[in-house]
């Protein structure tokens, strides 16, 4: 198992894991931004950061979702407020599935744009008591 990259953080980010072009990728959002880091060497447990999206960069191409986002994560951090308000889902080729407050949107790395797709609530969840899992279908492993 390789281990992931390593980084300092002022709070505890949320974290996926997911694939692009056949290669492991591992996302982070924190209070440094969206970064998209991606496992270079198997055996060497290298990771580089290919991608990395401010916080403000983010609320500039997508004020309707994310206004104050630097003020919301940061609220959320120091109430102990779970789930948190911002969590990456799943990722997969350059779109992430994410949760925003109560809403799952996608997001394309290309444009740096969301698109509300729906309400936890349609999903018959409780997104403050229950986990978000995103089912999806993803192979490390080439077919044929």
């Amino acid at each position: 198992m390789a281990p992931l990259p390593a980084t300092h953080f002022r709070s505890i980010p949320e974290m996926c894991i997911g694939e692009s072009e056949g290669r492991l990728c591992y996302i982070i959002i924190s209070e440094d931004g969206l970064q998209l880091w991606v496992l270079e060497d198997y055996f060497a447990s290298q990771w580089g950061l290919t991608i990395c999206f401010t916080l403000k960069e983010l609320e500039n191409e997508n004020p309707s979702v994310l206004s104050n986002i630097s003020k919301e994560m940061a609220s959320s951090i120091t109430r102990g407020t779970l789930p948190p308000w911002i969590d990456p889902l799943a990722f997969k080729d350059g779109m992430l599935f994410v949760r925003v407050a109560t809403n799952t949107y996608l997001f394309q790395f290309g444009t740096k744009r969301m698109k509300k797709l729906t309400k936890i609530s349609t999903l018959g969840l409780n997104p403050m008591d229950s986990p978000t899992v995103m089912p999806y279908t993803m192979s490390l492993v080439q077919l044929g």
